[in-house]
């Protein structure tokens, strides 16, 4: 028979080591204005990830129950909706003015909130499409916040990409003798082009039911979808976006990290903003602790829609393998 006392101090540890799952939609009040945020995990003791989504204003919140099953058990994973964005869209206060420095405020502010809340010093960031210019320019101006970052469709130079994808399409154009694809490229608009790229697999490279998955997601709601095309038209016209580009200074101007940046790439992602030409020959001039290309062989733009399974797996077995321990509680 064990002493109460030592029963009672069992109890304690037992209790202090059990696990403390998380799956909560919140509000957040950024740079004076109140956000969306859904964290999601299996134990909030795991090391913090933090999503910035693409578009600009294209939410990943409501699809994150596609690629997240096996990642909740390893990481706190926090999605936000930008502002404008998604479920931070407000109708009845909508914005008047939004750049992409109040955009990386926010989430500088953000990282913070989530890392005096979960008591870390570090957290993981990852940014897909244009989440990415974002991420980028976080992690090159704050290394001491992050464990790594993830870049995803990373973006590097729009105007050279979309260059490189109009050369894409005439060369496969040229191989299938499609005369007709040819002449409509000729005069093509730059969204002309992208639905191009989207009729060859070059967005969503399988069969992903990406209206089914939204629709499937338990924080979904009547409206959803229309409130979201009107949010993001918002965002774009008040950044003066061009098909997911804006008018910036390119990412390929960032030379250095200071932590391990990881660049997931779809081998047939050729969305005309983040041609993977470029993240090849940027991440080969990149000077950062550690940097790796990760390839995901059937996806386009979106691995973690394409492959959720080997999208989980890369950051378990890549991201996670080569900073161990970092960004836990203290």
């Amino acid at each position: 028979m064990f002493p109460r006392m030592a029963v009672l101090g069992l109890v304690a540890v037992f209790a202090s080591a059990a696990a403390a799952p998380i799956d909560s939609l919140e509000d957040v009040t950024l740079g004076g204005t109140r956000q969306k945020i859904l964290i999601q995990g299996n134990d909030t003791a795991n090391p913090l990830l933090l999503w910035l989504h693409g578009g600009p204003g294209e939410p990943a919140m409501l699809i994150s129950h596609h690629f997240s099953a096996t990642l909740k058990q390893r990481m706190t994973i926090v999605h936000w909706d930008q502002p404008g964005a998604g479920l931070s869209y407000d109708p009845q206060h909508p914005l008047t003015s939004l750049t992409e420095k109040q955009i990386e405020d926010d989430a500088l502010a953000l990282t913070d909130k989530l890392l005096k809340r979960f008591g870390r010093t570090k957290l993981y960031l990852i940014g897909h499409s244009f989440g990415s210019l974002i991420g980028t320019r976080l992690a090159a101006a704050h290394p001491d916040r992050f464990c790594a970052y993830i870049g995803m469709g990373q973006l590097v130079n729009g105007e050279r990409s979309f260059q490189i994808t109009r050369d894409w399409l005439k060369a496969e154009m040229s191989k299938a003798n499609d005369a007709a694809g040819l002449k409509a490229l000729a005069n093509a608009s730059d969204m002309d082009v992208f639905q191009m790229v989207r009729a060859r697999g070059g967005v969503l490279h399988q069969k992903v039911d990406y209206r089914g998955i939204v629709n499937a997601s338990p924080y979904y709601f009547d409206g959803y979808w229309e409130q979201k095309e009107t949010a993001k038209h918002e965002v774009v016209e008040l950044l003066g976006a061009h098909v997911g580009v804006t008018h910036s200074p390119p990412v390929e101007g960032i030379r250095t990290l200071k932590v391990p940046a990881f660049y997931f790439e779809g081998r047939y992602d050729r969305i005309p903003a983040t041609a993977p030409e470029l993240v090849v020959d940027y991440v080969a001039k990149l000077k950062a602790p550690y940097k790796e290309i990760v390839w995901f062989e059937n996806s386009g733009h979106l691995p973690n829609m394409d492959e959720p399974q080997a999208f989980q797996a890369a950051i378990i077995d890549h991201v996670l393998a080569k900073t161990a321990h970092c960004g836990l509680a203290n």
